[in-house]
């Protein structure tokens, strides 16, 4: 009786999903006739089937973000010409970015902007070197480049190609094969991403969209079954984001929550610890200086401006005040996460990290094995066993205590040096 509820379960979800695709689908078509704002014309590829083609892109809008609305309608609702607008292969994104003047920037971000240029020169027509001036239109392209490493660095790590995963899923076969509902790391829609200046543009599209105004800090949303995962943010929710550096870092930690979640299909969320361990050692890769963290309900987040965080993870080691992972894997929110648990989060991802692609892509497979839905969503205590089992698949560990001990090993073998700061 159970398993022919939660095959009912399952097929309802596959048709929901189904349906939720074919509307956007439909949404996006009728999109295709939407006169183009000349504020919103690319002037790099100018909308030109060839250049658009070269840079890697389906298109620069007009172009469907829900079944319910789509560029069209974000730039009636906060003001034509603010976004600019870019659909990758894997993303659909708005930035409303300012131009960013480079004179007295710093030498490192300089090196990091040349090397980036360099990549950007290959596909956009009039690339060169980095001006003087970022332009609004050249900021979008960059991030739109940031957005697909940061995506193609994720799917590395899971050991799959793009064409591995289903164009539509249509079977009800729920094994270990199962890649989800789409091509975009088992996702049916595009990754979004809405980046805006001013938060009260953010709090006018979430009142439309949304359902809620109050919107507060950064967020992550998922649009309902068959629609895409976003992240909102907007430049005054943070005192550093005007930092072009900074911003980058911010993308890529949300993005790597959005990704986790995503990928073979968000039927569960994946446990937190492991969402914001990867997200930290992948920012952290582009520049410690800016860490992320969530933000509880109701307060602000314990983040601090440590860079050294190797020094923090030995000294919570070798003081026995490191947090178990038993009980940090257990919580299912940032709820009741202090800035000495994003720390040991990232530390453990990275120590797992050291076990090479292989076990992690192992790892990352077995925990986002799909679980009945009856369960799936409800019973924390099923993702919960599931991770386990996948902690002790992939890298041997007979229990987290084993883990935990390993760890500390690992932890206090580590050179005494000063964390990485980006490249």
């Amino acid at each position: 009786m159970k398993l022919s509820i939660a095959v009912s379960l399952w097929t309802s979800l596959i048709l929901a999903t189904s349906a939720a695709a074919q509307q956007l689908s439909r949404v996006e078509e009728a999109k295709g006739g939407t006169p183009v704002d000349p504020r919103n014309v690319d002037p790099y590829t100018k909308g030109v089937a060839t250049a658009l083609e070269r840079a890697g892109y389906v298109g620069t809008g007009p172009f469907a973000i829900t079944s319910r609305h789509g560029t069209a309608e974000v730039d009636a609702l906060i003001g034509g010409g603010k976004m600019h607008w870019i659909e990758t292969a894997h993303f659909r994104l708005g930035f409303d970015l300012p131009p960013l003047d480079l004179a007295g920037a710093e030498r490192r971000l300089r090196e990091k902007l040349a090397g980036e240029f360099r990549q950007l020169a290959e596909r956009l027509p009039g690339v060169g070197e980095p001006p003087r001036v970022l332009d609004p239109w050249l900021r979008a392209h960059l991030f739109a480049q940031r957005c697909e490493q940061t995506y193609a660095e994720f799917r590395r790590l899971t050991g799959y190609h793009d064409g591995d995963f289903p164009v539509k899923r249509r079977s009800l076969r729920m094994d270990d094969d199962w890649l989800g509902f789409g091509p975009h790391l088992g996702q049916a829609a595009k990754y979004v991403v809405l980046v805006f200046t001013e938060s009260t543009d953010l709090r006018r599209y979430a009142s439309e969209y949304l359902g809620t105004d109050d919107v507060r800090w950064p967020r992550r949303h998922d649009f309902g079954v068959g629609m895409p995962l976003a992240f909102l943010t907007a430049l005054d929710f943070e005192g550093n984001l005007g930092d072009d550096t900074a911003l980058h870092c911010h993308l890529a930690y949300s993005l790597i929550h959005n990704l986790c979640d995503g990928y073979r299909g968000y039927l569960f969320e994946t446990p937190a610890w492991f969402k914001t361990g990867l997200a930290q050692a992948i920012a952290r890769r582009i520049d410690a200086r800016y860490p992320s963290f969530d933000r509880p309900p109701d307060r602000r987040a314990d983040g601090r401006l440590d860079v050294d965080w190797e020094a923090r993870a030995r000294s919570l080691v070798e003081h026995d005040g490191a947090r178990s992972i038993a009980e940090l894997g257990g919580w299912r929110d940032y709820a009741d996460y202090r800035f000495h648990d994003y720390v040991l989060a990232w530390s453990r991802m990275e120590f797992l990290m050291s076990k090479g692609d292989v076990a992690l892509a192992r790892f990352l497979h077995r925990m986002k094995a799909p679980l009945w839905p009856d369960y799936g969503t409800r019973d924390w205590n099923m993702v919960l066993s599931q991770q386990d089992r996948a902690i002790q698949e992939a890298f041997g560990f007979e229990s987290l205590a084993d883990l935990d001990a390993a760890w500390a090993k690992w932890v206090r073998s580590r050179p005494k040096a000063v964390a990485r700061q980006g490249k």
